[in-house]
């Protein structure tokens, strides 16, 4: 009882907001980048997998874990971990809009 005694309530508070916050703001920009995979392909099975891939995003949640001594850092690591699966959705994106610029290009040039 002695250790929250000296807590800030309004400091966690608004540490809780600001984490969640950025961690939502990443989970949204990540399924963007998928909307936009799902938005250009047509093969029905992967579409099917990006919804799934899609609903499962929208699902995640940080891992937090008891033996922390405060959540910022799980939320840190959770959000760093979306902001570079969005790096890496995103280049894959512009990887395959080029391949297929070229290939238009060569179709009708």
């Amino acid at each position: 009882e002695e250790d929250f005694e000296n807590v800030d309530n309004n400091q966690v508070l608004k540490d809780l907001y600001e984490m969640e916050a950025g961690f939502m703001s990443a989970k949204v920009a990540l399924i963007l980048k998928y909307l936009q995979a799902y938005h250009h392909s047509i093969d029905p099975l992967s579409r099917s997998r990006l919804r799934v891939e899609i609903a499962e995003v929208a699902a995640r949640r940080p891992e937090l874990r008891i033996n922390d001594d405060y959540f910022v850092s799980a939320y840190v690591s959770s959000t760093l971990s979306i902001e570079l699966e969005v790096s890496i959705v995103s280049s894959m994106l512009n990887a395959q809009q080029e391949t297929e610029r070229k290939q238009r290009e060569m179709l009708y040039h």
